[in-house]
């Protein structure tokens, strides 16, 4: 009886060591051996009236003389929560402005600007915030 409760336990233990450790294929961030950091710059007003839309800038910067391409995805969110605005805009360098939803309320909100670099590409992505008070 020993033996066969022995066995059942170790059968169990390596089966679910090797379900455990059984991973998906390895995946690096960028596929090449010298990839260029971005910084971006997200700029909100810094303060806005309830009821109008937000204009954020949005830039972002690599090394060199290259300019970064991608999407940008501009994040408006109230502290607190309530109200969220996710808009997403093609990028291939420069500075860009993205309106956001009409904010409705009072308070103060986060504008979260993120770059993500195209699919296969040398640049790695970045993202920055700003806050923003709605009167």
């Amino acid at each position: 009886m020993k033996k066969i409760l022995a066995s059942v336990t170790a059968g169990a233990v390596m089966g679910l060591g090797l379900v455990g450790m059984s991973t998906g294929a390895a995946q690096a961030v960028c596929p090449y051996t010298s990839c260029f950091a971005t910084s971006a710059i997200t700029k909100a007003p810094s303060s806005v009236r309830v009821g109008q839309k937000v204009k954020v800038k949005f830039a972002a910067t690599a090394s060199g003389n290259v300019r970064p391409s991608g999407t940008v995805k501009v994040i408006v969110k109230k502290k607190g929560g309530g109200f969220k605005s996710v808009k997403t805009k093609a990028y291939a360098g420069g500075t860009i402005e993205v309106r956001s939803a009409r904010v409705p309320s009072r308070g103060r909100y986060v504008v979260k600007g993120k770059f993500i670099p195209a699919p296969n590409s040398v640049f790695v992505g970045s993202e920055d915030k700003d806050t923003l008070r709605v009167r």
